[in-house]
C-alpha cells in the first residue's frame, strides 16, 4: 500500500508517494523529515514530462560517477531509496490517473526495482599518508585527515550536464579554496607543528598518523579504501579521527560576527564523553564559540554522512568532523583563495591540534 504525503502526515513502513513536485515545494525538507520517521521509501511524481526530463538529465552524471555504494548503513539504518517518476508513469503504475487527491493507493501489482550500472570505471588515485611514532603508546593511533580532491574542471559540469562539461572544459576550473584546499591546509599546519615539537625531542604518547584522502567528491573512496579495503593501521588500534572538510568561511549565521566559531559534526555520537572534553580542550586553548547546530545523527543536511570521518564512524570509531557550514561557492567556479578568512581560519586549526595535542598524550581516552 501506498500512502500519499497530506503535508507532513505519514506512516512508518510505508512508501509515501509525493504527487506532482515542482519548484514551489521544498523537496528535501520533506524528504529529510520523512528519512527521519523511518519510512520504507519515497516516490516524486515529477510535475510534468519536462520536468521529468530535466530531473533525469541532473542525476546522469551522479549515476555514472564510480560511488561505492549509492546507500548508506549505519547501527542498522539504512537512506530510504527515492524514485523520481513522470506523470505518465504514476497513472501505469498505480492504474488510477486521479491519485493526487488520495490518501491511500493500491499499486496495480506487485514491482520489482532492479539498480545495475552501465559500466565499470577503473581509475588510480592516491591517499597521502604521514606518520609520527609515539613514545609510549606506539600501537594507539589518532588520525587527522582531509580530502585534498576537489571538482577539477567541473566534475559535474555546467548545469551537472557532463556534455556541457565537455564542451567548457579547457577555460571552467573550479579552485576549490574552500573545499577542500582550506582542510589539506589545515593537516599539514597541524603536522608542521607536530614535526617541529619532535625535531625539539618532544614527542606525543600516542602515534599521529596524517592522511589527505583522495576521492572524497566521487563517494568518500579514498577513505572508504583506506578503511574497508586496505586498512595498513589496524582500525581496532585507530582511538579517534578529526577530520577537516572546509573551515575557511563563514555561514550566513557567523558572516557579520567577529566572534571566532567552528561547527564541529559527530562530536560525543560514539563516546558522550567526547563532547565535554572538547569543550573542555576549547576553553584551554583558543576558547571559540562551538556551534552544535550541525551536530545531530538525524540533521536534514546529513553532514555525519558526506565527508572521509563517516568511514571510520562507522567502524565504531570516534570522530570529529570539522567545518564551518559555509554554502557561498559551494562547488562553484568562484571558491577563490582571496574569500578564504584567514584568521578565523586558523584559530580553527589552533584548536583541532590542541584537540589532537590532548588526545595524544592523555593517559585515557573517553570510552563511554
Amino acid at each position: 500500500m501506498l500512502q500519499v504525503l497530506q503535508k507532513y502526515t505519514y506512516s512508518e513502513d510505508e512508501i509515501i508517494l509525493i504527487p506532482k513536485i515542482g519548484k514551489e515545494e521544498n523537496i528535501s525538507e520533506m524528504v529529510g523529515f520523512l528519512e527521519q520517521k523511518n519510512v520504507k521509501g519515497v516516490i516524486l511524481v515529477c510535475r510534468s514530462k519536462k520536468n521529468f526530463e530535466n530531473t533525469l538529465e541532473n542525476f546522469l552524471f551522479t549515476l555514472d560517477a564510480p560511488r561505492s555504494t549509492l546507500l548508506y548503513s549505519f547501527e542498522g539504518r539504512r537512506s530510504m531509496p527515492i524514485w523520481f517518476i513522470s506523470p505518465n508513469g504514476a497513472e501505469i503504475l498505480l492504474d488510477d490517473k486521479d491519485f493526487k487527491n488520495k490518501t491511500e493507493i493500491q499499486a496495480k501489482e506487485n514491482i520489482t526495482i532492479v539498480a545495475q550500472k552501465k559500466n565499470k570505471i577503473d581509475w588510480t588515485a592516491n591517499n597521502i599518508i604521514g606518520y609520527i611514532r609515539g613514545k609510549e603508546k606506539p600501537n594507539e593511533f589518532i588520525v587527522i585527515s582531509a580530502h585534498y580532491d576537489h571538482m577539477g574542471f567541473g566534475m559535474y559540469g555546467i548545469g551537472n550536464n557532463p556534455d556541457h562539461f565537455l564542451e567548457k572544459k579547457s577555460s571552467v576550473i573550479y579552485n576549490g579554496a574552500n573545499d577542500n584546499a582550506s582542510g589539506t591546509t589545515g593537516v599539514l599546519a597541524i603536522a608542521e607543528a607536530f614535526s617541529t615539537a619532535m625535531k625539539k625531542g618532544i614527542l606525543p604518547k600516542r602515534s599521529i598518523v596524517f592522511i589527505a584522502f583522495a576521492g572524497e567528491e566521487l563517494g568518500l573512496l579514498g577513505s572508504k579504501y583506506f578503511t574497508d579495503l586496505n586498512p595498513i593501521i589496524p582500525l581496532s588500534q585507530i582511538k579517534l579521527n578529526l577530520n577537516v572538510d572546509m573551515i575557511g568561511r563563514s555561514d550566513g549565521n557567523h558572516k557579520k560576527q567577529t566572534q571566532h566559531y567552528i561547527c564541529p559534526v559527530g562530536l560525543g555520537f560514539i563516546y558522550k564523553d567526547w563532547l565535554p572534553l572538547q569543550q573542555q580542550i576549547n576553553r584551554n586553548s583558543v576558547n571559540i564559540e562551538i556551534d552544535y547546530t550541525y551536530n545531530k545523527i538525524d540533521h536534514p543536511g546529513q553532514l555525519y554522512y558526506r565527508s572521509d570521518h563517516f568511514n571510520f564512524a562507522k567502524y565504531n570509531i570516534p570522530v570529529i568532523f570539522y567545518q564551518d557550514s559555509s554554502k557561498d561557492d559551494y562547488h562553484s567556479t568562484t571558491d577563490d583563495p582571496e574569500k578564504i578568512e584567514y584568521e578565523k581560519m586558523l584559530k580553527r586549526v589552533q584548536l583541532i591540534f590542541h584537540t589532537a595535542w590532548e588526545a595524544s598524550n592523555m593517559n585515557e581516552l573517553p570510552q563511554k
